[in-house]
């Protein structure tokens, strides 16, 4: 009976614990590997949706290289720009920051679902950005 108890609470325990990780609106509810290691890599541009519900589905052009060092590259045919990028808002959020014709440009993404093939973003006027891993 004493083990009984000790299985349940350890199973109600983990339980807990496993719930409790889901740190984004859309997931995943855990994962083995670190935000900066999920996020790092190679990504293509999907889908944007409005705040409006609007759907428009892009080409196969649009690339973003998120790398661990902290540096990004936008690619969009054959053109790229290149900046950094940081966690904000305790890795809730993600801030890129653009160099454009001399100018800094910042812009923050809530993160919506970071998984190693998907990464969901969101910006301030409400657009989901759905990016899938190359």
């Amino acid at each position: 009976m004493k083990n009984n108890i000790k299985l349940l609470f350890s199973v109600l325990s983990l339980v807990f614990i496993f719930t409790a990780c889901n740190k984004y609106e859309e997931g995943p509810k855990f994962s083995l590997l670190t935000k900066k290691a999920r996020v790092s890599g190679t990504w293509k541009l999907e889908k944007t949706i409005d705040a409006d519900g609007t759907v428009e589905y892009h080409n196969d052009t649009e690339r973003m290289t998120i790398e661990k060092d902290g540096t990004v590259k936008l690619t969009e045919d054959g053109f790229s720009i290149n900046g950094r990028w940081e966690f904000i808002s305790d890795k809730e959020a993600i801030s890129f920051i653009i160099s454009v014709f001399g100018e800094s440009v910042v812009e923050n993404f809530t993160i919506l679902r970071l998984k190693n093939k998907e990464l969901w973003l969101k910006d301030s006027d409400g657009t989901q950005s759905h990016f899938a891993a190359v």
